[in-house]
């Protein structure tokens, strides 16, 4: 009986198959409904994703906590959920895609639920850090890295580099120094990233349309992502229905860069 039954489920998932049919769910919960549909430029493909926001919404009631669930729908970015700051999680270090092409960085940066019409690209010049090498050592991932510093925007940061990959890269904007960073922090350890695994391949960089994207500058896109932080609803516009009123839900927020 148990057999039979698994049979109707599998032929209830048609041709595709239950690993396709679990990444077309994925693409359409996020909001992608029209991936591989062909049907010319002439008019642009209506988006209109209740289901996520059904499920989002009855995730919020149903959890006694504010919920946050990641999904991985291939090639679409995570979505951010609706319930206010503390119930999503959106980090613009996380939500920003940098491509560096000659000596430039471009910053694509997408916004939290209700911002996204700010979502914005910028450039400006590839790793602006200035840098002081000392003498310290210590291993990361098998790797001996060398200890630097530096000033940057105003915080002062220590940044450990493996000379051995080379590689003039790091996380976030860092970079310029002869070696990967694998691990890096500010002095008051409010910000650190450190890796914590290293795969060797060819891997395949993708770039995406961007499309509603806009030009701007970086001190414009800072100023929005600081306001998100600080005070998610207000800078995104929510109204109280009673009054009328701008929503407010203030934050403390320390950023990254203070510059």
């Amino acid at each position: 009986r148990e057999y039979e039954q698994g049979i109707a489920y599998k032929r209830g998932m048609g041709s595709h198959g239950m690993v396709e049919q679990n990444r077309i769910n994925e693409r359409f919960y996020s909001g992608d409904q029209w991936q591989g549909v062909h049907c010319g430029d002439s008019r642009p493909l209506v988006r209109h994703n209740v289901i996520r926001r059904i499920g989002e919404y009855k995730m919020a009631v149903v959890g006694s906590a504010p919920v946050a669930v990641q999904f991985s729908a291939e090639g679409v970015p995570n979505t951010f959920y609706t319930i206010g700051r503390e119930g999503q999680y959106w980090s613009e270090y996380q939500s920003t895609e940098i491509f560096t092409e000659q000596g430039q960085q471009t910053f694509y940066a997408w916004m939290p639920w209700a911002m996204e019409r700010y979502n914005a690209y910028y450039t400006e010049h590839a790793a602006q850090q200035k840098w002081t090498l000392t003498n310290e050592q210590q291993t990361i991932l098998g790797h001996q890295c060398q200890k630097a510093t530096t000033h940057w925007r105003g915080r002062d940061f220590v940044a450990w580099f493996a000379a051995d990959i080379p590689m003039r890269l790091g996380p976030w904007s860092f970079g310029g120094l002869p070696g990967l960073i694998l691990k890096l922090y500010d002095t008051q350890k409010l910000y650190t990233w450190e890796a914590v695994s290293l795969r060797s391949g060819t891997f395949p960089i993708i770039k995406r349309k961007y499309d509603g994207f806009h030009k701007d500058t970086r001190a414009h896109v800072y100023k929005l992502q600081v306001a998100a932080n600080r005070d998610h609803l207000k800078a995104g516009g929510a109204v109280d229905r009673r009054t009328g009123q701008l929503k407010s839900n203030p934050h403390p927020y320390d950023p990254l860069e203070l510059e």
